[in-house]
């Protein structure tokens, strides 16, 4: 929030224009942080820290590692590829933080932008319910 708050007032100082993306874009980093950092938190309930931190981070790149696999004709290739790739939240389809620095683009998809936003934090507000399900009464100690 401090990094935000401080790229905030350089790009003031600096008279930078900025697109109406850039709220969308932290509206979104918002988003991923809470879902991974969720993840994270809810595999360290029975995974060490290490394993978890991991965990998040292959959930966080999985889309593009499966992403050509999605479009391979045979299906037993196909269909575990489809199974990460849907197990994994929706990646924006164009870096909204950069856009809000790049040139005005003439016809912006928001809608789309708002629909992957919003189908991400279904994924978050799932996860949470589920692993409250799992976890209700496990008890957490510290170690």
């Amino acid at each position: 929030m401090i990094g935000i708050l401080g790229a905030l007032l350089v790009a003031f100082w600096w008279h930078v224009s900025l697109s109406p993306f850039f709220a969308l874009a932290l509206l979104e980093m918002a988003v991923m942080v809470t879902f991974y950092s969720g993840v994270a938190l809810g595999l360290s309930s029975f995974l060490p820290p290490v394993l978890a931190g991991c965990g998040a981070f292959l959930l966080a790149i999985l889309p593009g590692l499966v992403s050509g696999a999605t479009r391979d004709p045979r299906l037993l290739h196909r269909l575990p590829a489809l199974i990460g790739y849907y197990f994994a939240p929706a990646e924006m389809p164009v870096n909204l933080l950069g856009a809000s620095f790049a040139k005005a683009e003439l016809h912006p998809d928001t809608w789309l932008y708002l629909r992957v936003l919003a189908e991400n934090f279904l994924y978050a507000l799932v996860i949470v319910i589920v692993a409250s399900a799992i976890f209700r009464r496990r008890e957490i100690r510290v170690r």
